[in-house]
């Protein structure tokens, strides 16, 4: 074999290994630019945090899932994850779950403020419920409307009652 043609054997041995790694690597560039995060705060209708609210991910496409919890600030921020849409899902002990969609874009960080609403037990929806009821019954008394206003005090006894 002659000097030229081992340089070019030599050469084509040497691209096949680059055209190998090539799409690799692309791939591998294309899937970390696909990146997005979510990050921001769990509060109460008091705007007070809530620590330690458990947050999932679920991504609409994959069926893949990311867990993360809330700090004693009530902020919280995702690991770096695949763009696209996604169920969230925040959970915690004593208030109403909250479940909603997004969309995270590619290289952006998007920001969202939750409220979780306290759990109420039937007496305290009961008690509530009585109360508004009362309310409805003054007002209606002081718009001289008093057969509507002893219907809603009726009502709000009621619901006392039981």
């Amino acid at each position: 074999m002659c000097l030229a043609n081992k340089i070019r054997h030599l050469s084509i041995i040497c691209l096949v290994p680059l055209i190998i790694v090539m799409p690799g690597a692309v791939s591998a560039k294309a899937a970390e630019q696909a990146r997005a995060k979510l990050e921001g705060t769990v509060l109460n209708i008091n705007k007070e945090a809530i620590s330690e609210a458990e947050l999932q991910l679920k991504h609409e496409g994959s069926g893949q899932k990311f867990y993360f919890k809330s700090n004693e600030k009530g902020e919280f921020s995702s690991p770096p994850i695949p763009a696209g849409n996604y169920n969230l899902t925040v959970e915690k002990e004593g208030y109403k779950s909250y479940t909603g969609e997004l969309k995270l874009r590619s290289n952006i960080v998007q920001k969202i403020n939750l409220t979780l609403v306290k759990e109420m037990t039937l007496e305290q929806e009961r008690e509530e419920e009585a109360i508004a009821y009362f309310k409805k019954g003054t007002e209606l008394s002081g718009e001289n409307k008093i057969e509507e206003a002893i219907q809603a005090f009726q009502k709000a006894v009621e619901l006392k009652e039981d």
